[in-house]
């Protein structure tokens, strides 16, 4: 079944939504973006985190002490890259314990990524835009869809591409905040999708 994992949570009240709805994992933005939480507040709000749910750090082109630092203080269990990320860096982190995302809008130039998953973003991650689904091609291994998924059309990108992982953020928001409805039926509609 496809997990559902939740981008850009930024206020306690967000966690208090996913706390109920329980999607897999959530996203801390660490990267330039309006979404963006310092380390103070994404442990914060980590603390109030269910325990079931997993934290994604979300980076472009950290260093990799950067990426250590919040996974030995607890608060992120995976590390999302964007840009330019060296498969030496990925295996370092891969080594301590942390699973890795590579993020792309071209699939074909990391294919042979170390990542534990590929994730298939939209030119301008977390502008709501979608991906472009003709790059997309069935991988023989674990993939995330991300880029413009809303409820209206992530059950069509499962049902089309069976990724591992959907990602949403502005597709779950109204006027710049997560907006509970939005989030239950974008969860509805992963966990109804064939």
């Amino acid at each position: 079944m496809t997990k559902i994992k939740i981008c850009g949570l930024s206020q306690r009240e967000d966690i208090q939504i996913v706390n109920k709805l329980l999607p897999e994992f959530i996203g801390f933005v660490f990267a330039p973006s309006k979404r963006c939480v310092s380390v103070a507040r994404a442990r914060n709000l980590h603390s109030l985190l269910s325990p079931s749910i997993k934290t994604v750090g979300v980076f472009v082109e950290p260093s990799t002490e950067e990426v250590l630092a919040l996974y030995s203080a607890g608060i992120i269990h995976a590390a999302q890259l964007h840009g330019s990320i060296p498969a030496e860096q990925i295996k370092i982190l891969q080594n301590k314990g942390i699973t890795v995302i590579h993020a792309t809008n071209n699939p074909q130039s990391v294919k042979k990524s170390p990542a534990n998953y590929i994730m298939f973003d939209s030119a301008k991650p977390g502008s709501g835009k979608r991906a472009d689904w003709d790059k997309i091609s069935h991988l023989q291994r674990p993939f995330i869809i991300a880029g413009g998924l809303t409820a209206n059309n992530v059950a069509q990108a499962i049902t089309k591409f069976q990724p591992d992982i959907v990602d949403v953020s502005s597709g779950v928001e109204t006027d710049g905040k997560k907006d509970p409805q939005k989030i239950k039926s974008f969860i509805r509609s992963v966990r109804n999708a064939k």
